[in-house]
């Protein structure tokens, strides 16, 4: 499947497709502001044509969304959908960020399912079909269950992050004065299973999930560490030390996704990828986008939607 700038057949369409979401907008807003039902077959049309093209173009993630909303429009037209308003709702949101996500394809962004996972879902729930699930896994941005934040104070996490971390400094230590590189490794593997351990069922487990592939790479080198895995050590330790720091309720602290961005890229040049830490990549992708939806072209598109979706819900 072609992938980032492989996707240069979308460059000769895009502008094909753009004028077909654009026909289905139209035809939406006419339903939903005259209660026009002759224009559902017009959605539906516009949507399959939309689909059908995403297909050719061996697109995996906006085919995924477009084939929802295909369906969704399909259900409308038959009657099937117990909510309309919700239908359309999410059909506008579809419609208005698709030039969002083609446009960030058209420019190299990757082809992945991960961001549609959640509209996808929404219209799934409308079809009265199971959700699907994140390839991902949950996002590290989440705080842990209740239950999570008990069992840390239970096994009084804190104090047990506290002497990691006393470890974790005197290994540290002997890693900047050119100590033995194989040993100060060992003992970072065994601090990495620690902290995991310590921080089950927690966004942060998984960036310590994260840490301990990072070590594993750093196995591969001789002689001192370079100055940016070094700064890459000393950034893990303020983690760990905001941890002893703020108790029980530091386990309510989304992943440092930066971070972790910056511990996987060493995972993945060292050639120390596994399914796991494929996984977690996937999920720091995902997140660093959410968190940076603010500058980008997409947000606007987003919060389009979002003022059409409360002029539908005001006018129901």
């Amino acid at each position: 499947m072609p992938t980032g700038r492989d996707h240069f057949a979308l460059d000769w369409i895009k502008a094909d497709l753009l004028e077909l979401l654009n026909d289905v907008r139209v035809a939406l807003d006419a339903y939903a502001e005259q209660d026009d039902e002759t224009r559902l077959p017009v959605c539906l049309s516009g949507m399959q044509q939309v689909h059908g093209t995403l297909v050719m173009l061996e697109l995996k993630g906006v085919t995924l969304l477009a084939d929802h909303l295909a369906q969704l429009a399909q259900a409308m037209v038959s009657g099937e959908v117990a909510d309309p308003a919700a239908a359309s709702q999410i059909l506008v949101q579809g419609i208005l960020e698709l030039p969002g996500y083609l446009e960030e394809l058209g420019q190299g962004a990757d082809d992945g399912v991960a961001a549609f996972i959640p509209l996808v879902n929404d219209a799934r729930a409308l079809l009265g079909v199971e959700g699907l699930q994140d390839p991902a896994g949950p996002s590290l941005l989440d705080p842990p269950a209740n239950s999570v934040i008990e069992r840390f104070a239970e096994i009084d996490g804190p104090a047990k992050v506290a002497r990691i971390r006393s470890v974790y400094q005197n290994v540290l230590l002997s890693i900047l004065k050119g100590e033995d590189r194989s040993k100060a490794i060992d003992v970072l593997q065994k601090i990495a299973i620690g902290l995991e351990r310590v921080c089950k069922g927690s966004a942060l487990a998984r960036q310590w999930q994260g840490f301990g592939g990072f070590v594993l790479s750093l196995k591969d080198g001789e002689g001192a560490l370079d100055p940016e895995e070094v700064k890459l050590l000393r950034c893990v330790d303020l983690e760990i030390k905001a941890i002893v720091k703020e108790g029980a309720s530091g386990l309510r602290r989304p992943a440092n996704v930066e971070l972790l961005e910056q511990l996987l890229t060493v995972v993945i040049e060292g050639g120390h990828q596994t399914a796991e830490l494929e996984g977690l990549h996937q999920a720091v992708t995902r997140d660093l986008k959410n968190t940076g939806l603010a500058i980008s072209g997409r947000q606007a598109m987003a919060t389009a939607a979002t003022a059409l979706k409360e002029e539908l819900a005001e006018e129901d």
